[in-house]
């Protein structure tokens, strides 16, 4: 077919409309990233991805150029109609009327062929194969990828796409601790889409220089990217761009206000004024005098008094270990005396107590053990989280001296401890000098100060420090070494990596399985396999990762583990709760089972958790297990009471729902969040602005504030199951089995939506990609689970071999 007749085929096809809009290609859909691009005929390694970047990037194609390609679809050399193929597969959109033409040519069935194949990636699903690519090429990570993603930005073909692209320039954002050029250049781009998302990569890691560069940004001609460098430079622990933030808050739309709402509440949780964002301008306004005036009132020195009155000063620490020794004296009215002396200085001595409770002396034992439930019994207040992420905002003076003071006195909080860590690696260096304190606790005599320390000077230039810093991968204290080799390693530091594969075999329990963590996250599909099981495997595991990076380190990409990532990539896949037949199991797109937990009490509900684990509701046990996927429990639970939904939330809390409580632990257990009802409860759920959402048997959604006091209430047309959906917005999904038809209300008890394609409807979530995906009770011909777009149209279902209660997809 000549050139002369494409090109005028082009005009006239680009006269007229693409065609009704494409359906998804569920074949493709289903294969993984690599294998899809390959079946489009894309190349899969770094500059081939490069290339389909540049080319995507090009927007208008002329259509002698078009016809060019096609033209050698025709070619003999083989090697030359792929590379056509995976041209015009580049190109995207533009493509597509000429290979439709091109499809339809009887006369030449070869080149019909490759177009119907270029068509199939393009056609079927091109945001889902661009997103293949871009997170392939965060694999892969050529030079030039922080320069190719941001000049694609303007061209992504959705919000899925741009969140991959983000999720790639984060990961590429510095180069030996510097940022990549090309981020730093893109802050002053003309589009505010590039200065948005480079401000949001560069400050990813915790860090944000340039300062003065980046906090430009704050004062940007576009609100939205005023708010994107507000929100990452907050996170990044600027406490100019929270002013920022707030003062931003009158000005917003609605949608954009609640994004900071929620920021700012996740910062002051408890703390946080009762003053909601509304749907008007007025209550926005509100909001914003509301929260300044809180900002305000964290100047000064009261964050650093609120730790050192849990903190133990040498002399301190030298009466009470005295006072515990004279617990053994010979004379009662020592002992007695030494007791009541160490009830009065308070909860500040219990870490001491517990380590004297495996004293060689019985009475020493017995009466630290009396003395502490005593202690256990006042409920002093632990250090607010909120505390440490202010300090890490604000920076007083004297902060690296106090927080080191207060490391081994700190509650066994893990969400605590780990702010506390954060505010320590926020106030590490000042001018890019590490602070000196840092740098002589990296040999204190204290375990816990070594490896607070330690973590803290790896997010910085180590320079001179690097080799003191990789001596304590030798430390004799498991835990050092395991903290020392997961901050080397997210800097970018190799030689933590095989300390993480020897710990898996020498110690047992939390230790072991964040070092798996971090391996399996850097593995990825390269990961080891199969993997024994379980702790007897453990010993085996670790020989298997130490192998594993003896092949691949000079292929494996270390990933920092703190770097802000929202959510775990899509990954199209499915989990069932089973609940009549007490499993779960997990299906890829065509049904396929991946893994399944059997044996279980009743579970209601379960959610994937990062690192290949599960979070599972068991309604008859009582209890909430949280599980690797061969069933083995890691973590659990139990409870007086049934609980009907668990979810673990962004701060490493748990929130559990019961018919008649909403109830806040830590991963300890310890209560933090707790509403009473009078055994009316449906579902709930804690939205991500710490608000509570609960629906009621008697047709009513209640919002509550982060304090429990109520904020709205409606009533819904009804209500039978405790399988309804709170969304992240507020927004409510509610199934009507009976009625076939299923609702959604917004936050204002507004119907929005409502589809009856589905018949018996049990449960629906809502996807990434906007769409529902929902349970049906209907077992004729078999039973199924629907995919339903904003339409109520089904655009996929899935049989199913039995009942299932619930579904969720990531």
């Amino acid at each position: 077919m000549s050139r002369r007749i494409f090109a005028t085929l082009l005009v006239v096809c680009l006269a007229g409309s693409v065609g009704p809009r494409a359906r998804a290609d569920e074949e493709g859909a289903a294969l993984p990233d690599e294998a899809r691009l390959k079946a489009a005929g894309l190349a899969t390694d770094g500059p081939g991805l490069l290339t389909f970047f540049r080319l995507r990037t090009k927007g208008e194609v002329s259509a002698e150029k078009l016809a060019e390609l096609l033209e050698q679809l025709e070619d003999k050399a083989p090697a030359r109609r792929e590379k056509a193929c995976a041209e015009l597969v580049a190109i995207g959109p533009p493509a597509i009327p000429l290979l439709r033409q091109a499809a339809r040519d009887a006369d030449n069935p070869e080149v019909a062929s490759l177009a119907r194949r270029c068509l199939r990636a393009l056609v079927g699903d091109s945001a889902g194969l661009t997103a293949s690519a871009v997170r392939l090429l965060g694999q892969r990570r050529p030079a030039g990828t922080a320069e190719v993603v941001l000049a694609y930005l303007p061209h992504a073909e959705n919000d899925r796409v741009l969140e991959q692209c983000r999720n790639v320039l984060m990961s590429v954002a510095y180069t030996k601790g510097a940022p990549d050029p090309a981020l730093l250049k893109a802050l002053e781009d003309e589009h505010p889409l590039r200065r948005a998302m480079a401000v949001v990569a560069v400050c990813s890691r915790g860090s944000a220089e340039p300062r003065a560069t980046l906090r430009k940004l704050l004062n940007d001609k576009m609100p939205s990217v005023r708010l994107r460098a507000s929100l990452a430079l907050s996170k990044a622990n600027d406490p100019k761009a929270v002013s920022t933030m707030i003062a931003l808050l009158g000005d917003l739309s609605t949608e954009q206000a609640r994004e900071v709402e929620a920021f700012l509440g996740d910062l002051a949780q408890e703390q946080a004024p009762n003053v909601p964002v509304g749907e008007d301008e007025v209550s926005r306004q509100r909001a914003r005098d509301a929260w300044a005036r809180w900002w305000l009132d964290t100047e000064g020195p009261g964050l650093l008094e609120e730790v050192k009155k849990r903190t133990l000063t040498e002399a301190m620490h030298k009466k009470a270990l005295a006072l515990i020794e004279n617990l053994a004296d010979d004379a009662f009215e020592v002992r007695q005396e030494s007791e009541m002396e160490l009830r009065k200085m308070g909860a500040v001595i219990k870490p001491l107590l517990k380590q004297a409770l495996k004293h060689d002396d019985l009475e020493v034992r017995t009466r630290t053990a009396k003395c502490l439930a005593l202690l256990e019994k006042e409920k002093a207040p632990p250090l607010s989280g909120v505390t440490a992420r202010l300090i890490a905002l604000r920076k007083p003076k004297g902060a690296v001296e106090v927080l080191l003071a207060y490391m081994p006195f700190q509650e066994d909080d893990e969400a605590v401890q780990e702010q506390v860590q954060k505010a320590l690696n926020s106030v590490a260096y000042e001018g890019g000098k590490a602070n000196p304190l840092l740098v002589k606790a990296l040999a204190d005599k204290n375990a816990y100060r070594r490896a607070g320390a330690a973590e803290a000077l790896c997010h910085g230039p180590m320079g001179p420090n690097l080799a003191t810093i990789r001596g304590l991968l030798k430390d004799k204290e498991p835990m050092v070494r395991l903290k020392v080799a997961l901050a080397l390693s997210s800097a970018n530091e190799p030689d933590g990596v095989p300390v993480l594969a020897a710990l898996i075999g020498e110690v047992s329990g939390e230790l072991s399985i964040m070092a798996e963590e971090y391996l399996a996250k850097i593995a990825g599909d390269s990961a080891p396999k199969p993997l024994p099981e379980g702790e007897d495997g453990r010993k085996k595991r670790s020989t298997a990762w130490a192998k594993w990076w003896d092949d691949n380190k000079t292929r494996v990409v270390l990933l920092d583990r703190n770097a802000q990532t929202d959510r775990e990539p899509f990954r199209n896949l499915t989990l069932l709760i089973q609940t009549n037949m007490q499993k779960i199991m997990e299906v890829d797109r065509s049904g396929k089972m991946r893994w399944e937990i059997t044996g279980l009490l009743n579970p209601w509900d379960a959610f994937v958790l990062p690192g290949n684990r599960v979070l599972i509701t068991e309604y008859s046990g009582m209890r909430v297990t949280e599980r690797n996927f061969k069933g083995d429990v890691l973590w659990q639970k139990q409870f007086p009471n049934y609980p009907m939904y668990a979810e673990r939330l962004k701060n490493g809390n748990t929130f559990v729902v019961f018919r008649n409580q909403l109830l806040e632990i830590t991963r300890g257990g310890r209560e933090v969040f707790k509403i009473d009802r009078p055994n009316d409860v449906m579902s709930a759920r804690k939205l991500p602005n710490g608000q509570v959402v609960f629906v009621t048997n008697n047709r009513q959604v209640i919002r509550l504030d982060r304090n429990g006091k109520e904020l709205k209430t409606f009533a819904i047309s009804n209500v039978a199951y405790n399988s309804n959906e709170v969304l992240n917005n507020g927004h409510v999904l509610i199934p009507q089995g009976w009625n076939n038809r299923t609702e959604e209300y917004d936050a204002t008890g507004k119907l929005v939506r409502a589809f009856t394609s589905v018949q018996q409807p049990v449960h629906a979530v809502r996807l990434p990609n906007g769409n529902t995906l929902v349970s049906s009770s209907q077992s004729f011909p078999a039973y199924k689970l629907f995919e339903v777009d904003r339409d109520g149209k089904i655009v996929h279902e899935m049989a199913l071999t039995t009942y299932t209660s619930r579904a969720r997809r990531r």
